[in-house]
């Protein structure tokens, strides 16, 4: 995210530096470049994908000491960024929303399926940042002590913590996703695939970064497995 304030602004972006996203973000884009810093890991003449979009958040993980999600959805970019922090040994904080709110839905996912911190302020972000030892005022405000992270699963304080390598939340039953049950190499060509209208292997080839006869033997699984289509040796998505 960039914010007009008196820091340096960051923006990753998920394809080559060249090729801005959308109109409406291009005056605030070309800002950043000249005041700050634009950060890409894609090669120039990478195509935007949805694969490459949530591959950039490995890069927002690793550059943030903490992780903190305010909103997520049961499937969204915030919870594959949280994956990556706890991943890569990162704390995890998490602001709880409305039981009734889609947008809570996958914080409360992360706070019951991982060893993500319930976050209540910014103290309790301050105590991640610092393993335990942040300082601030007390609920009655009237002294600086320790205030440590709450476990939410006990209520009790807890220890800091260094992650393992966390797995992918597995989906509940009636929520099926298109790329469930996909390997990494169809999960990149059906992301390249078109929704509409067709394209070549080789352009396939050239938007997944697979090798081509990576890409025909892929295809023929997709298809086979109802979510290719082929006319006249292009394909689409089914």
């Amino acid at each position: 995210m960039v914010t007009q304030t008196s820091g340096v602004g960051l923006q990753i972006i998920d394809n080559r530096l060249i090729f801005y996203r959308t109109p409406c973000n291009e005056s605030l884009l070309q800002e950043v470049a000249v005041t700050g810093l634009l950060l890409s890991e894609m090669a120039p003449g990478s195509a935007p994908t949805r694969h490459r979009f949530l591959q950039r958040n490995r890069l927002i993980a690793a550059l943030g000491m903490v992780t903190v999600i305010t909103e997520a959805r049961w499937r969204s970019g915030a919870q594959s960024t949280a994956h990556h922090a706890l991943t890569l040994g990162r704390e995890v904080g998490v602001v709880p929303g409305s039981v009734f709110s889609a947008s809570s839905a996958g914080c409360h996912r992360l706070l019951r399926e991982t060893p993500a911190q319930l976050v209540r302020d910014a103290t309790d972000v301050l105590t991640l940042v610092t393993g335990g030892r942040a300082y601030g005022p007390t609920p009655a405000g009237d002294s600086d002590v320790p205030r440590p992270a709450i476990d939410h699963r006990t209520g009790r304080q807890a220890p800091p913590s260094r992650h393992t390598v966390q797995p992918e939340l597995p989906g509940p039953a009636g929520r099926d996703h298109p790329q469930d049950g996909l390997d990494e190499a169809q999960r990149l060509l059906l992301d390249a695939l078109p929704r509409r209208g067709l394209s070549a292997p080789g352009k396939l080839s050239s938007v997944a970064g697979l090798p081509l006869p990576t890409v025909l033997a892929e295809l023929t699984r997709l298809q086979r497995s109802g979510h290719a289509r082929t006319v006249n040796g292009h394909w689409g998505r089914a």
